[in-house]
């Protein structure tokens, strides 16, 4: 007979010694199980075979490996950075970083190599430091983004003067679907019509991969995987509104604002003027104080509100986009 699992999970009955037969039956029917318990983990369910970057850590346990993706210890990343880094000015240079963090092995001394291929974050930053010839003379700094030791077009400049004399930073962040191998890099770059004793800059590269996805050409975008077990054509459950729209109890609240707005009889004694009626859904019972009647269509209680403002008022509402729309759960009624 052919396994319940993972369809369903069997049901099994305890046998009881010198009391019960057990039948061949009932030792073929645990293999089967078995068998379709092991066919569904796979060879080595504890080892990763196709990690993003080649890897094949061994777990351990099945656990083990879940909790490790569920933390993304797979996805590769970089982090390298270089302090004090000489600039030569006028001249773009690649700075050499070093790999501050790098256990997927793509550090190249001056950027990274991808270790897959699939859509991948950068962040490239650099701290400036101004002196006296910059100040005098406004540098201009620049940084951009290299891809197999081109010049792409990302890139930011800033221009220097004494309104950021403390605050030289420039920092950019990209997203782009690469191929495997393709090499990262930074350049940077001072403008200046002077000579100068000492021009530094603190350099800083980070990545990461955010999926992987088969390099198919410049300018291909990332498509969704299906949902697993997915019928092609199904369409996506359609979110029902809680409570559903047959369950709402619609009632109204008043605002009052002082001798403002709308003129009442017993603002000579004293009282305030009617400003609101707002409609709200009491469906979840958060104006319980409001003494108004609750209806189950808009329909109803926009004809409530329009004989209540008459009434207090007098006058016929002209009523506006705002006044309509359907308050539920921010407002008490101030009545």
């Amino acid at each position: 007979m052919t396994a319940s699992y993972p369809q369903s999970i069997p049901v099994w009955t305890t046998k009881r010694n010198y009391v019960d037969i057990v039948w061949a039956d009932h030792m073929n029917r645990v293999q089967e199980e078995i068998e379709a318990i092991q066919r569904t983990l796979g060879i080595v369910p504890q080892r990763a075979t196709n990690n993003p970057g080649g890897l094949t850590p061994d777990h351990g346990t099945v656990a083990a490996r879940i909790q490790s993706v569920a933390r993304g210890e797979h996805v590769p990343y970089f982090r390298g950075s270089i302090r004090e880094f000489d600039v030569t000015p006028n001249i773009w240079q690649r700075p050499t970083l070093r790999a501050d963090e790098d256990p997927f092995g793509m550090s190249t001394g001056t950027g990274i190599r991808l270790n897959e291929s699939g859509l991948w974050c950068f962040t490239i930053k650099v701290d400036w430091q101004a002196n006296n010839d910059t100040q005098r003379y406004e540098a201009i700094r620049l940084l951009r983004l290299e891809v197999n030791g081109n010049d792409i077009g990302v890139r930011h400049v800033l221009e220097e003067g004494s309104h950021n004399r403390s605050a030289l930073h420039q920092h950019i962040t990209w997203t782009e679907t690469l191929d495997k191998g393709t090499r990262i890099s930074m350049g940077i770059r001072t403008n200046l019509n002077a000579s100068t004793r000492e021009l530094d800059a603190h350099c800083y590269l980070r990545a990461h991969l955010v999926r992987c996805n088969e390099y198919k050409g410049e300018g291909e975008s990332v498509p969704f995987d299906p949902l697993p077990d997915q019928v092609p054509g199904d369409r996506p459950p359609v979110c029902i509104p809680i409570p559903p729209p047959d369950e709402c109890r619609y009632t109204v609240y008043c605002t009052y604002e002082g001798l403002r707005q709308v003129p009442r009889v017993d603002i000579a004694r004293g009282g305030s003027a009617l400003s609101r009626i707002q409609i709200i859904d009491n469906s979840h019972r958060f104006y319980d104080l409001s003494p108004h009647p609750e209806f189950s269509t808009l329909d109803e209680v926009m004809e409530y509100r329009d004989e209540l403002w008459y009434q207090m008022t007098g006058w016929r509402g002209a009523w506006t986009t705002a006044d309509n729309v359907v308050e539920s759960g921010i407002h008490w009624p101030s009545i």
